[in-house]
């Protein structure tokens, strides 16, 4: 008998069982324009690459953006 890769019996007899789906983890509400730049960069890849080369020191990046989430902030509260 031959078993095909990735099943649990011969062929014909094939049981495929599909992985659960897991619950997505919960999307944080972006600040501002620093939270959305960090979005952005950790998509590209550009926060791998800058862990990478400073090997994990502080390269400054979180004061940055919250700096830029302070100076453009996507939620502005309506002032009373």
């Amino acid at each position: 008998m031959y078993m095909t890769p990735g099943t649990s019996g011969p062929i014909g007899k094939q049981s495929h069982t599909l992985p659960r789906k897991t619950q997505p983890a919960p999307r944080q509400k972006m600040r501002g324009l620093g939270d959305l730049l960090a979005w952005g960069f950790r998509k590209v890849g550009i926060e791998f690459t800058v862990k990478k080369i400073t090997k994990g020191k502080d390269c400054g990046c979180a004061a940055r953006q919250e700096a830029l989430n302070k100076a453009i902030p996507f939620n502005r509260k309506e002032e009373e």
